[in-house]
């Protein structure tokens, strides 16, 4: 769905095909979606944030908004981390008196 000035539309429905990914089909539909003149968001659930299509909004100008599980793995400063101590890292930082 695109929203803009209060319209909301419908851009695409897909039915599901098995011979594609269901990451490929999300990123398909990011492509074919018009470059953001303004500031715009992909709003999804855990499932959908993934590097594929965080990637594939972004050359689009979408910034992405979504939950992460909490048993990801990152690579923050190309050092692979679970979430989970991550977020415990930055949490013990942020309150540190």
């Amino acid at each position: 769905m695109l929203s803009y000035n209060g319209i909301v539309l419908n851009y695409a429905f897909v039915l599901y095909n098995k011979s594609f990914s269901k990451i490929d089909i999300v990123q398909n539909i990011a492509e074919e979606l018009p470059v953001s003149p303004v500031t715009s968001y992909f709003l999804c659930n855990c499932w959908y944030v993934s590097e594929k299509i965080i990637s594939a909004f972004a050359e689009r100008g979408f910034h992405t908004i979504g939950a992460l599980k909490t048993n990801r793995t990152i690579y923050p400063f190309r050092i692979r981390k679970k979430l989970s101590e991550f977020a415990a890292l930055l949490f013990s930082n942020i309150f540190r008196f």
